[in-house]
């Protein structure tokens, strides 16, 4: 009986401390507090040229770039990056074949997200 109620134990103990890290999203996608919710984020290739390799997008807090959005795949003039950041102020660097670097700095990104068309205009000095 002991261990009956020694290995219930230790399930409910292991299935409690499981659910303490689970998502609260509602079905909708948001959370519950409104915290947290990700607005779209579009980058385009406006280089007419060039191939955009690398695209970055990290907090202005942040001290590195972090990973590559694009990984393996590259953005083609005419082509558009879509991803999800919760709103906050960002920088963003697209870097294209020639290692030419385009940044924006210190963006802010509220809830109607960001889009963003990379041109020459754009090129870091």
């Amino acid at each position: 009986m002991k261990r009956i109620l020694l290995l219930v134990t230790i399930v409910f103990l292991v299935l409690g401390f499981g659910l303490i890290g689970c998502d609260t999203s509602t079905s909708s996608g948001g959370k519950d507090d409104g915290e947290d919710q990700t607005v779209e984020v579009q980058i385009t290739n406006g280089l007419q040229y060039w191939d955009i390799w690398y695209v970055f997008c990290t907090l202005s807090s942040d001290d590195s770039w972090g990973d590559d959005l694009l990984g393996d795949q590259i953005l083609a003039p005419g082509y558009t990056l879509t991803f999800e950041v919760t709103p906050g102020t960002y920088d963003i660097q697209c870097i294209d074949e020639d290692l030419d670097t385009y940044t924006r700095w210190q963006i802010e990104i509220g809830s109607n997200g960001y889009a963003w068309t990379v041109t020459l205009e754009d090129l870091d000095q």
